[in-house]
């Protein structure tokens, strides 16, 4: 019904946006484990090794699992377009490309958020504070599972609208839509700049901060002593 609107660009910015929710979901706790909260940190970083190097190689590791999640979402929706409308070798390189750099977004995302639970965490003596969130963050996404039906019935009915919120205050998944079903090498381009710029941003700042983070002195519970016979 979107591409019948003229707005097919907005099919692929709301698969882009659907894989970025559910990669971030499915990461941002193996974010925090792999970054801050592993065991071998301090036994890397007394070594001559960059701190950023350290970083980056973690990082890796979780982009692969992101590109998994992303492929979980935009690989079916890839397939659906296919099945119902012609393509051309160039639109599927700007759809691999797109969809190839997505993770590189999520992770950034990932990470800042990650570094945000990992520092209330250390500041805290009940440890529990993981779980909560986590059992907020499907809490959340279960609401919205459920109401997927009412959603894209709303996207459908208000599609230009709805379009015009993406311009605005979603540009970077608009950039993603309108390169890949227009085939615009400039919007693909800004997609690219944007991606990678945020990318760099919160690489650069773990980088710099990545040291302090995890030698950072945990809170732990604390038993006054009480003299005794």
């Amino acid at each position: 019904p979107l591409h019948e609107l003229g707005l097919g660009w907005l099919y692929f910015a709301i698969a882009g946006l659907m894989a970025f929710m559910l990669t971030f979901i499915g990461n941002v706790f193996a974010t925090q484990t792999q970054l801050f909260d592993a065991k071998d940190n301090e036994l890397l970083l007394s070594m001559p090794i960059a701190p950023k190097f350290i970083l980056g190689s973690r990082m890796l590791l979780l982009l692969a699992l992101d590109l998994g999640y992303v492929l979980l979402v935009m690989g079916p929706a890839g397939v659906v377009y296919c099945m119902n409308y012609p393509v051309t070798a160039l639109s599927v390189a700007y759809f691999i490309i797109s969809t190839l750099l997505l993770p590189l977004m999520v992770q950034a995302f990932s990470c800042l958020v990650a570094w945000v639970i990992s520092l209330i965490s250390s500041k805290m003596r009940n440890k529990n504070i993981t779980m909560v969130v986590s059992l907020l963050f499907l809490a959340a996404y279960f609401y919205l599972y459920s109401k997927m039906g009412d959603i894209i019935s709303g996207l459908i009915a208000n599609g230009t609208a709805i379009a015009v919120a993406f311009k605005k205050y979603a540009f970077p998944a608009y950039y993603f839509g309108v390169g890949i079903a227009e085939h615009n090498l400039t919007y693909l381009l800004l997609y690219t700049v944007c991606t990678l710029a945020v990318f760099e941003l919160v690489y650069a700042i773990l980088s710099r901060s990545f040291r302090q983070i995890t030698t950072a002195k945990k809170g732990t519970a604390r038993i006054k002593y009480k003299e005794r016979s």
